[in-house]
């Protein structure tokens, strides 16, 4: 198996549910946050991630984007690239996974965006989550990027038009040379892109034994890299500081159904200062809205953790799918708010779930480099990154939005406020 390894990703929490399987030794895996901070870190780390940004923009952008980035690890002397896709095929992943390809050089590609830790799979070239094929779930209909194909190829289709070709279950569980010799073979013919079914981890564990052939990018989620990094249990088990309840803070900016039912598990569970935000209020009149939840924070119980989300965002396009513009100025406005609240409340941990919101928390916090060092639970990675802008050290959960059992952030809060964190 390869040994540096730089993982390329369109969001800031799939980047991170990905990078977390590369830890090895006690080494933590680093998420650049910019390409600037590589400058920062010194010695090259085993394992970088970079978060390009670029689920929510138009295909063309997102190529150059990708392309560029690509380009840049080519010159840190990164080669082994992983291209993390996520799981329900939203955002851009031909363009991405086109882009990797076209500045690194690589012939083909294996696409296998199953995550068997989070019950999402793919069999017969189409992704299901539980069992389910994707346009029957409310993944479907995600706010900001409605699925048009749960169909793999589907998507493909127009980018690489007649050089794609599926691997369906029974050629992955059939003997390893067999697997070897019908990828090479087709690839001889000029396949370019190999969709694969997948059900496991041992069967994301026979394609990524395909490693050794010349020119092949693997391109997934984080059940792929889970497999190509060897990593299941390797992780040891050691206590952190208790942290406080008090000085934990939970940012939802995810709308999706399982993240909504996680707050509300939370909730029902454990004493918690819970803060609305108005999104309607954000768009028309930001600053008033700021100062109202800000007042909320002389109220707040003591020894209880924060819970900050937002309620269903307004002003949707005529195809139904909300406005990505009122989007983005909702995770600003939150991102700007949590810096506040860690600032004034001295949290010790954030938790955040939605890309984009976590994002625009690590930049209004003024953080270049994340250090990722475990999963504190199943699909849900844990770390730490040091904030100029409030002065110190800041654990970190991310989670991305459809990740996750109902009782994902109420096991997280347990786990975190007892100490006791797998590292």
């Amino acid at each position: 198996m390869y040994s540096k390894w730089a993982i390329i990703a369109d969001d800031f929490t799939g980047a991170g549910d990905s990078a977390v399987h590369f830890v090895s030794q006690g080494d933590p895996v680093l998420l650049l946050v910019n390409k600037n901070a590589f400058k920062e870190i010194g010695d090259k780390p085993e394992t970088i991630v970079l978060n390009t940004d670029t689920r929510f923009l138009d295909r063309d952008t997102a190529y150059r984007k990708v392309f560029e980035a690509t380009c840049n690890l080519y010159s840190w002397g990164y080669r082994n690239i992983f291209k993390k896709i996520d799981s329900t095929l939203r955002g851009n992943p031909a363009e991405e996974i086109a882009a990797v390809m076209d500045a690194g050089g690589f012939k083909f590609v294996v696409v296998a965006p199953s995550a068997p830790k989070n019950r999402r799979t793919v069999v017969d070239g189409i992704c299901m989550i539980n069992g389910v094929p994707l346009h029957k779930t409310t993944i479907a209909n995600d706010p900001f990027t409605p699925i048009t194909s749960d169909k793999i190829s589907d998507i493909f289709q127009i980018r690489f038009s007649q050089s794609i070709k599926e691997l369906p279950l029974s050629c992955i569980r059939s003997k390893k040379d067999n697997l070897f010799e019908i990828v090479k073979n087709e690839v001889t013919r000029g396949t370019r892109v190999f969709i694969s079914d997948a059900e496991s981890i041992e069967d994301l564990k026979k394609l990524s034994s395909l490693s050794s052939l010349e020119g092949i990018l693997f391109a997934g989620s984080s059940g792929l890299a889970e497999a190509l990094a060897g990593s299941v249990n390797h992780f040891s088990s050691i206590h952190t500081p208790v942290i406080p309840l008090n000085q934990i803070l939970f940012t939802i900016g995810s709308l999706s159904e399982q993240s909504q039912l996680q707050c509300k598990n939370l909730l029902d569970n454990e004493d918690i200062n819970e803060i609305i935000v108005d999104a309607s209020n954000i768009v028309i009149d930001p600053q008033k809205e700021r100062d109202r939840i800000l007042r909320k924070l002389d109220y707040l119980r003591q020894k209880c953790p924060i819970l900050l989300r937002t309620d269903a965002i307004i002003n949707k396009t005529n195809s139904g799918s909300i406005d990505k513009n009122i989007g983005a100025i909702v995770s600003q406005f939150l991102g700007d708010l949590s810096r506040e609240i860690i600032q004034r409340c001295n949290i010790k941990l954030l938790f955040a779930s939605g890309g984009d919101t976590a994002s625009q928390i690590i930049k209004y916090l003024d953080t270049d480099v994340i250090r990722f060092v475990s999963e504190i639970i199943p699909g849900i990675p844990f770390g730490y990154f040091n904030s100029p802008a409030v002065g110190r050290r800041i654990y970190f959960i991310s989670k991305s939005g459809g990740f996750g059992e109902e009782d994902a952030m109420l096991q997280c809060l347990r786990l975190v406020s007892s100490g006791a964190v797998n590292e």
